[in-house]
């Protein structure tokens, strides 16, 4: 193959490769309209949704241990029980944000490359 030849279908496949490149931008600008802040709003999400139920499983606890005098059982119960409903939130959100192959809106996929030879 001469390098004329290599060099035309270099720039050929870079012209794809830009278009491709545009297209998915501009399918990615389109619908992060309607996203909800991003990466950082996602993990600011995540990280209250456990420090509150952790607060208000502590809180319960914490009330009905004085108002039943029962101190410190059932703060240590309703804190565990607000730590495991946080958790849960965690991983029901993380499940719901997966990315792949599975999930049509994760975005458009790159080709391989392939060399020729």
């Amino acid at each position: 193959m001469s390098a004329e030849r290599r060099a035309e279908s270099l720039g050929q496949r870079i012209e794809a490769a830009r278009r491709h490149t545009a297209a998915g931008e501009a399918q990615r600008t389109s619908s992060a309209k309607g996203v909800d802040g991003g990466a950082l709003g996602r993990a600011m999400q995540v990280s209250s949704e456990l420090i509150g139920g952790i607060a208000v499983g502590a809180l319960v606890g914490w009330g009905l241990d004085h108002w039943l005098g029962t101190s410190p059982w059932l703060f240590i119960a309703f804190f565990l029980l607000g730590t495991a409903a946080g958790m849960f939130t965690i991983v029901r959100t993380g499940l719901g944000m997966r990315t792949g192959p599975n999930n049509p809106n994760a975005g458009p996929s790159v080709p391989d490359d392939v060399d020729e030879t």
